[in-house]
């Protein structure tokens, strides 16, 4: 080990995964069907529901990007 680390930013990590009680992933394992109140997280929708840190996502104004 020379002090560097490995960063995955993906949630497509799956297909590196051999034992995935070594990792921390952001997901359930093994996989769980959505149900029919998921819905999927954009970034142009205002979410209301409070995440991990106890914060909603309200889409920036439009051109702001």
């Amino acid at each position: 080990n020379n002090g560097t680390r490995l960063y995955i930013r993906s949630y497509e990590m799956g297909v590196l995964i051999t034992d995935p009680k070594r990792f921390n992933i952001p997901f359930d394992y093994p996989l769980v069907p959505y149900s029919a109140n998921d819905e999927p997280f954009t970034t142009d929708k205002h979410h209301w529901e409070k995440d991990f840190f106890g914060n909603t996502w309200k889409p920036p104004p439009p051109g702001f990007f």
